[in-house]
């Protein structure tokens, strides 16, 4: 039985959406550039039934990739979750437009919609952020760095729980393995804590870490971990 498939429409900098065709041809993620616009497709799309489910897998898939990008590209892509269609077999197209709820409001259209699927990249090699992109079907973790990560402002506490999911997994590995050293771990989680649970609890360190350079070492650590699957 041919099933349904469910797209999710891409907004955001042109030059960030052009690019993303090239990086991602993957079934688990394939970015295609359509007559009206870029759109995603993924299998972890395929036995979603309801719009709502489908745009909350897109929105992670999203974060995601701004994440890896991040990572692996030392920018973070202007891109979000921009709509979601289902495409069914014989053509015709239903629209779902996001409500400033993020709730789908349903909108039906014809074979010749503003969206098709089943387009090609350019290139249909998958490049490394995809196969990165891959561990969030296995790894939980993973899934929920990545969702942070590419989510979420820099902040202390948000940086924290990145970290915290990786200090979780691996422990004292990312000191003994090199990736970090024990001095700017200790750095870290002092000047961390120091912002998130109140100053009076949580002295700042002789030397404390600027959120920049914070931010810096938990791309770093998170490229180590990833690499390290």
């Amino acid at each position: 039985m041919i099933m349904a498939e469910w797209l999710i429409g891409l907004k955001g900098k042109k030059s960030d959406l052009e690019a993303l065709p090239l990086y991602f041809s993957l079934p688990e993620c394939r970015v295609t550039e359509e007559p009206g616009g870029h759109c995603m497709s993924s299998c972890d799309f395929t036995h979603l039934r309801d719009a709502s489910d489908v745009l909350a897998a897109g929105e992670k898939l999203v974060a995601a990739i701004r994440a890896l990008t991040e990572v692996y590209r030392g920018f973070r892509p202007e891109i979000e979750a921009g709509g979601v269609v289902r495409v069914e077999p014989d053509g015709r197209k239903t629209q779902f437009i996001i409500g400033k709820r993020g709730i789908p409001s349903e909108q039906r259209f014809g074979a010749h919609g503003i969206v098709s699927g089943g387009g090609h990249p350019s290139n249909p090699r998958p490049d490394p952020l995809a196969s990165k992109l891959l561990l969030r079907r296995t790894h939980p973790r993973v899934e929920k760095a990545l969702t942070m990560f590419g989510s979420q402002p820099r902040t202390w506490e948000n940086l924290y729980k990145v970290f915290e999911i990786v200090e979780e997994e691996i422990g004292g590995v990312m000191t003994l393995n090199g990736w970090v050293t024990r001095r700017d771990v200790e750095r870290f989680t002092q000047t961390a804590n120091h912002y998130r649970h109140g100053k009076e609890k949580y002295r700042l360190p002789k030397h404390p870490m600027p959120l920049s350079e914070a931010d810096a070492l938990t791309t770093r650590l998170l490229k180590q971990w990833l690499e390290s699957k």
